[in-house]
């Protein structure tokens, strides 16, 4: 569970980024007026989107969060106003589809960071790996074996996993981190 959400918060990055890159390229179709504003407004979304959540901190995120609606509504106005000047615009059209994209996967990235394995599934997996520990411990007892040296490894590896699980399922507090750079080469993929 935690490898495969993981891997939707990877996709999710992934993601976000082709519908960054393809608004900003279909924000160059726009009338000249029109394509510096929303070109800035781009960038500073892309920017606070490549730090959404890093390092864990709720009010960080809900700062984060704040900004990116507030940069998506300014965007939103430009588009109404673009598509009320001109309604049949095949450019304006298609940035518009385009920006619409780009916040469906907001709520998709947003719905992946928050998903964690169930706290009840946590539970289970340390139960079952102290239940192991303590049969092994007991037939150690009763056959009158000495394998520390194996016990040792056997639970140094169930720790190990249980700390992997863990880690992969919190994205923003742990060692493994999920990657941003597609988002940072969209940030450079954007004219100034």
């Amino acid at each position: 569970m935690a490898l495969s959400r993981y891997d939707l918060r990877r996709t999710m990055v992934l993601e976000e980024a082709n519908a960054i890159g393809s608004t900003a390229n279909f924000a160059l179709m726009l009338p000249a007026e029109a394509q510096p504003p929303i070109l800035r407004l781009l960038r500073d979304y892309t920017t606070v989107r490549i730090g959404l959540g890093i390092p864990h901190d709720p009010a960080k995120l809900a700062r984060d969060l704040a900004r990116s609606a507030d940069l998506q509504v300014q965007l939103w106005q430009d588009a109404v106003t673009l598509s009320n000047a001109a309604p049949q615009s095949l450019p304006v059209y298609r940035f518009v589809g385009s920006l619409n994209e780009m916040n469906n996967i907001h709520e998709r990235r947003l719905s992946g960071l928050r998903n964690q394995v169930p706290a009840e599934v946590m539970g289970v997996l340390i139960g079952v790996s102290m239940m192991a520990m303590g049969f092994t411990g007991f037939h150690g007892g009763v056959a009158g074996a000495r394998r520390r040296i194996i016990n040792l490894i056997m639970a140094a590896t169930i720790a190990l996993l249980i700390m992997l699980v863990v880690d992969l399922d919190r994205p923003s507090r742990g060692l493994t981190v999920v990657p941003v750079q597609p988002l940072i080469e969209a940030i450079r993929g954007i004219p100034p």
